[in-house]
């Protein structure tokens, strides 16, 4: 019922921002410009948000120093944030190479494995950093995140309460239990971890979401729509409340909130049509076998 994309994951950037298409100028620095300024440069393109150039210069460093590991490190991470993810696993394989133990590239290289359905290797690369560190609340909170793909949502709730116990403060983190709690049908433990995420981020899009799915689970429509809506366009929350009530077999309202998320974007919805197409299909032949 959830995917989990590589935001949702969350395993902190040591870099925030938007990824810039277009590179700032990297010609200010002389050609015999020391490491560290070359870094610092880069560092200065990252925070605004221009990747592109930073990667440039973290590789201009690497050049001259190829054994430096936090630049690698620096490298991949900026890529990461270009999309360029292969290349990035490059990057932290070098740092690997040289730190088998570096807690973040192995947070990288296991969100990477994840990403890709590889959930044999990946908790491998996450339980090295707990074993050199037992407060890497990051690493609890990926192998809850592995333990959800897999369908063990008490085993990730385990790991997440883990996480929580070391960074109490993180919304993401009391979500991520919160829906582990909901896929196991505790869906009062559910509500009550969704809400305290709320509590510490009023404006958390994910939390609000799971907060109405818990809602519409329980068939409370009305107040499930009225949540989804303060996360989600008209049409979006319409159709989203909608194909739940279809897949738990509420034909009835599910054909209601479908045909009004079409009626609301009738030419793009296509996913509530489709939907929308199926229920009546449904309903139909319900009728036909009565």
């Amino acid at each position: 019922m959830r995917s989990i994309s590589l935001i949702a994951l969350c395993l902190a950037l040591f870099l925030t921002g938007c990824a810039s298409t277009g590179s700032k100028d990297t010609s200010v620095l002389s050609e015999d410009a020391p490491v560290d300024k070359i870094v610092a440069k880069a560092d200065e393109a990252a925070v605004g948000g221009d990747f592109l150039a930073a990667s440039t210069l973290y590789r201009h460093a690497l050049t001259i120093e190829p054994d430096d590991v936090d630049v690698w490190y620096r490298l991949g991470a900026s890529l990461i944030l270009l999309n360029e993810q292969q290349q990035a696993m490059w990057a932290f394989s070098n740092v690997l190479e040289q730190e088998p133990e570096h807690a973040g590239a192995l947070q990288r290289v296991a969100l990477y494995l994840t990403s890709k359905g590889d959930l044999k290797q990946a908790p491998g690369y996450l339980d090295r950093p707990l074993a050199v560190d037992p407060d890497t609340w990051r690493a609890y909170n990926a192998l809850g995140v592995v333990a959800d793909l897999k369908g063990e949502p008490v085993g990730a709730a385990a790991y997440y309460r883990s996480a929580i116990d070391l960074n109490p403060d993180s919304a993401m983190l009391w979500n991520n239990l919160g829906y582990s709690l909901y896929l196991a049908e505790n869906l009062v433990g559910a509500e009550e971890n969704m809400r305290k995420a709320l509590s510490l981020d009023p404006d958390y899009r994910a939390a609000k979401r799971n907060l109405s799915l818990i809602f519409a689970r329980q068939g409370l429509y009305a107040e499930a729509l009225k949540i989804m809506l303060t996360a989600e366009s008209k049409a979006t929350a319409y159709t989203d409340i909608g194909l739940l009530a279809f897949k738990l077999g509420d034909y009835d309202q599910a054909e209601l909130l479908l045909a009004e998320a079409v009626r609301m974007s009738p030419t793009y919805n296509a996913v509530a049509s489709r939907n929308l197409a199926a229920v009546r299909e449904k309903v139909r032949r319900i009728a036909s076998n009565g």
